[in-house]
């Protein structure tokens, strides 16, 4: 591939003023089925209602998307496309202020704090807020919503890390708007684990009740019923849904907030399915999206130098890399050193992604506050490195190994292909192998065992929050029915990873928590490596100047506070 290369020596040549991130992974697929009836007060999703023009374009926001997400219930659903459905319908007691990535706000919540330990917190919880239901808000209802989402197991483990395993028993409803939460320990961060959106938004009760399924005595949480339905206390509801075309979104006229402050916040939000990115690009020009997903470094530059759209210069906290499998000549941590080793990391970024992405310094993202970096272990270009370690391990030349990845995620592919550039100059082999997004998944989220994966597969992850556990445990730790493990897809294991994984759960010792770091730190990228690390990019959404509000939090990927906006 010698434009390729071309491209990998030509550091330098392109101007770097705005990194952006190419396109971001979300892990959502194409909306398929027709939805149930509509529900007073909180409509089901609809196949045939029409979505009426906005009588006021200025206060409808359309947003053009690769995809359309598929799944309504906040604790089953766990892609970023998802997310951004759930921000607008459902809330949580708390959330990230702005773009901070530590400090969080009230929300549900009207105020909270700690014993002198911090590992007793009291919530105070806002009165007079209703679901669209037309049931309350209250320390019971936040309770419940907890303990289904902690009982569902999908994403309750960011939950059930704080109550010892028993949230029964550790939520603690002291009075109608009062609730206790005991950790068991101290839990500083439990406020910022509360900020994420993923895992901590709250159902109706009065929905749960009305719509589980009840099998040998255990409740479903009626999660079919949310899959296709919203009972939430957000500021919008779901008018309609065209399969395959759009969402729409319409004003909760009963939002606790209210709607009269002033600003022109939306009465009307539009979500489109547009898989062509020309065609996202072309609604974005003409003004026909407000915000939009641009895919090629070509088309992000050319809007944003128009002047007429916003984007970000922060990096997600969210890493792209390359996953090892640890079988045939992978065993050998001398040959997952060679490959990385034969990665242009530079030229990867500043060539071939076009300065819109920053190159890998670390298994977690720089910008979160446990990031080794650059104090750390680094890998350099370096082929003769490669080849030295390569024949070390004892590699036969014209080994040849695979590269998984989905499509429709090119960056995905370009890793691969600047992979398997450097590492055709050391003697191996790389076979890539595309695959559609529900065959990757299975592959990936499966359960087939370490000798039938792919030798390396690519991927990406970001935490729910500024936290170490949290980002590493998922994807580092030996799958077990205990962890986040479906991350793990490699089925990448490594004993003492594991229990500093487990030591830094609990450990609030500034200096203990260092060396946790530093000692994981090194394990993952040079004694064991688990993956090769290869950019941290930024957010590939563009946004209409006319549109204010969007704090761009590193944390808050491809999702929106829809309330905070406004046309201005």
């Amino acid at each position: 591939m010698p434009a390729l290369m071309r491209a990998l020596r030509r550091r330098g040549r392109e101007s770097l003023m705005n990194r952006r991130a190419l396109i971001f992974f979300t892990a959502c697929v194409m909306l398929v089925a027709a939805c149930g009836a509509p529900q007073p007060a909180s409509p089901a999703l609809s196949t045939d209602a029409a979505v009426q023009p906005a009588a006021d374009r200025a206060r409808t926001l359309i947003l053009a998307m690769p995809s359309l997400p598929t799944n309504l219930d906040p604790g089953v659903a766990t892609s970023g496309a998802e997310n951004m459905l759930h921000r607008a319908l459902y809330e949580g007691l708390v959330n990230f202020k702005g773009s901070s990535t530590t400090e969080v706000e009230p929300v549900l919540a009207e105020s909270f704090e700690a014993n002198a330990d911090q590992s007793v917190w009291t919530f105070k919880l806002r009165r007079g807020v209703k679901f669209t239901d037309g049931a309350d808000f209250n320390a019971e209802a936040a309770k419940m919503g907890y303990l289904r989402m902690v009982d569902i197991g999908l994403l309750g483990n960011t939950i059930n890390r704080f109550t010892g395993g028993d949230p029964v028993n550790n939520l603690i409803v002291k009075d109608e708007y009062t609730l206790e939460w005991r950790c068991g320990f101290s839990c500083p961060n439990l406020p910022q684990a509360l900020g994420t959106a993923y895992g901590t938004l709250f159902v109706s009760p009065k929905a749960m009740k009305a719509h589980e399924q009840v099998a040998d005595g255990k409740s479903d949480y009626a999660q079919a019923w949310f899959a296709n339905n919203a009972a939430g206390t957000g500021p919008y509801m779901v008018e309609s849904i065209k399969p395959n075309e759009e969402i729409v979104f319409v004003r909760n006229p009963n939002y606790w907030r209210g709607w009269n402050d002033g600003k022109q916040r939306f009465e009307r939000i539009i979500i489109r399915n547009v898989p062509e990115p020309s065609t996202r690009r072309q609604l974005l020009e003409k003004g026909d999206a407000d915000i939009a997903l641009i895919s090629t470094v070509e088309d992000y530059k050319a809007l944003r130098e128009t002047g007429r759209f916003q984007g970000s210069d922060k990096p997600l906290f969210r890493i792209n890399y390359i996953t090892f499998t640890k079988r045939g000549v992978l065993v050998d941590p001398r040959v997952r050193q060679a490959i990385s080793y034969a990665f242009d990391y530079d030229g990867y970024a500043n060539n071939v992604e076009g300065g819109l992405m920053k190159r890998g310094t670390s298994p977690w993202p720089s910008g979160m506050s446990s990031a080794v970096g650059t104090r750390g272990f680094q890998y350099t270009f370096d082929l003769d490195k490669a080849k030295a370690l390569l024949q070390e391990a004892g590699v036969p030349p014209g080994t040849e190994l695979t590269y998984l990845y989905a499509t429709g995620y090119g960056y995905y592919e370009r890793m691969g292909q600047v992979l398997q550039a450097g590492l055709e100059q050391i003697g191996l082999k790389l076979k890539l192998e595309e695959r559609d997004e529900a065959t990757f998944n299975d592959i990936f989220y499966g359960s087939r065992p370490v000798e039938e994966l792919p030798d390396l597969m690519g991927y990406a992850w970001w935490p729910d929050y500024d936290d170490f556990y949290n980002y590493v445990n998922p994807v580092f730790h030996t799958r077990n029915d205990q962890n986040d493990g479906l991350g793990n897809g490699a089925l990448y294991s490594n004993a003492e990873l594991d229990a500093l994984i487990e030591q830094s759960k609990t450990e609030t010792d500034p200096a203990k928590l260092k060396a946790i770091y530093e000692r994981a730190h090194q394990i993952l990228m040079f004694e064991d490596p688990a993956g090769l690390y290869a950019a941290e990019p930024q957010e590939e959404i563009l946004i209409a100047n006319s549109v204010k509000g969007h704090p761009w939090n590193p944390i808050h990927v491809k999702t929106f506070d829809f309330y905070g906006l406004y046309r201005e």
